[in-house]
């Protein structure tokens, strides 16, 4: 869930990216329209609010304080007011107003108050707009009456058409380099985003095929944090795989022994058998049918035994590792005694956690696989209580080369030297279960005519749960 999720937000990223970049377009697009169309407006729009602010004080004031007032309102509103006497004759009425902007800063070459413009102001502020073509602006008046004077409110404005087109032509160029700029940004990020992705496509396929391998990733975001869960993945599957893998070959061992156990004793049960069925039996065919169904049951025994060290549920407690050893020692008191073994004992009080039972068999079988090959009469057994560690030596001139096929099942140095303990060889595979149940460390030596086994304790049973 976690990779797919950092899939996603990655495709999110991509996406968003995208939508930016469509968003400044747009917005540069739409920013060049509305200086297109509308910007021209809202200036006159602008200019227009000036004069009605002008001409709302003006409506306020009596004829004498207007013309008072005049040069006050100019320089707060940044306007220029003309007033002249009203009379019939149009001409002289525009000449005055024409000669009051003139000597204001305003030159008028083109102005011209008609009979219909005054007609109009009589009732209500009339807005023109006077274009001067020669002068490069224009002129934005408002010609109301007041009294017997015509007045007119004139505001300059230079012509804002050629620099919207300067502006506009800018904008034009910025939003075609910006397009161009986004493009190579958006190929470069996604190229970037893209070629990772697919290197960690081609390694999941590989993974999915069981070929474990990893992919360095370096990108400094959440797709190097991806490439790096993969490759843990990656690592971990190997390591599950090669421990599958372990145990089908162990288990295809352990058929290919349990058959081969069975099978001579089941072919000479049924042999001797079919001697008692045809009458030679000599006396003893009894005997050695009921010996193999023995060995059987031994070999069925340990089976079971094995099968319930690999799945039990441990019991964990402190025991006294002496007491158990020297109960066990006093199991194969009679034993040890008849095959005239020597016990060389060394031991000190040592307390471990554990489950009692597999304990028990733990040293159990370790005691009788050594009364079982010892080749000089003698077993060397120590505790030792501040290396916390178990040890026992027997004797064996058969030196073994490779000391981890010992702990394989049915695996047999050479026949036991003891028959009354009869061997199946899963005495020390049971005993390497046990240990790794409890995280003990089993360590098995081979040389100088001696095969010892050493368990040791430190450290142990750190992760050890009852439920495994």
């Amino acid at each position: 869930m976690d990779i797919l999720w950092r899939w996603i937000k990655i495709k999110i990223n991509k996406k968003i990216s995208l939508v930016v970049s469509l968003v400044i377009i747009c917005v540069l697009g739409f920013s060049t329209l509305i200086n297109t169309i509308f910007v021209s407006k809202y200036y006159i729009y602008e200019k227009s609010k000036i004069i009605n602010k002008v001409y709302e004080n003006i409506s306020k004031l009596t004829l004498k304080e207007t013309i008072d007032d005049i040069k006050f309102l100019e320089d707060k509103y940044g306007v220029k007011i003309a007033y002249t006497k009203y009379t019939k004759n149009i001409d002289n009425v525009n000449e005055n107003i024409k000669d009051q902007f003139f000597n204001k800063g305003i030159k008028l070459n083109k102005f011209w108050i008609t009979e219909d413009t005054l007609l109009k102001s009589k009732e209500d502020k009339v807005n023109k707009i006077y274009y001067q073509n020669e002068s490069k602006y224009k002129v934005f008046a408002s010609i109301f009456l007041k009294e017997d004077y015509i007045f007119v409110i004139g505001v300059p404005m230079e012509f804002v058409n050629e620099t919207l087109g300067i502006v506009n032509k800018f904008n034009i160029i910025l939003l075609i380099v910006s397009i161009v700029i986004i493009t190579i940004l958006i190929y470069f990020f996604s190229k970037r985003l893209v070629k990772p992705l697919e290197n960690l496509k081609d390694l999941a396929k590989d993974i999915s095929n069981l070929n474990f391998r990893k992919e360095e990733i370096k990108t400094g975001d959440e797709i190097e944090e991806l490439s790096i869960a993969i490759n843990t993945m990656s690592e971990n599957l190997e390591s599950a795989n090669k421990k599958i893998n372990d145990k089908n070959e162990m288990l295809k061992g352990v058929i290919s022994g349990i058959s081969h156990e069975f099978k001579t004793p089941l072919s000479l049960i049924k042999i001797y058998g079919r001697g008692i069925k045809d009458g030679l039996d000599d006396g003893t065919y009894l005997d050695t049918i009921e010996e193999e169904a023995d060995d059987l049951n031994n070999l069925v025994n340990e089976l079971l035994v094995w099968a319930k060290t690999e799945t039990k549920e441990l019991e964990l407690k402190s025991l006294n590792l002496e007491e158990i050893l020297l109960e066990t020692l006093n199991k194969y008191s009679v034993l040890i005694k008849e095959s005239n073994i020597e016990i060389y004992k060394d031991i000190e009080t040592l307390n471990i956690i554990g489950d009692k039972a597999l304990i028990n068999l733990l040293l159990s079988n370790l005691v009788s696989n050594s009364i079982k090959y010892t080749d000089n009469n003698k077993i060397e057994i120590k505790i030792d209580k501040d290396k916390k560690v178990f040890k026992i030596r027997n004797g064996n001139r058969e030196k073994v080369s490779n000391t981890d096929d010992l702990i394989k099942p049915f695996y047999v140095i050479n026949k036991s030297r003891n028959k009354e303990l009869s061997g199946t060889g899963l005495g020390l595979t049971i005993v390497n279960n046990i240990c790794k149940a409890h995280e003990f460390k089993l360590e098995i030596n081979s040389k100088d005519n001696y095969i010892e086994f050493n368990i040791y304790f430190d450290g142990c049973n750190s992760s050890v749960t009852k439920g495994r």
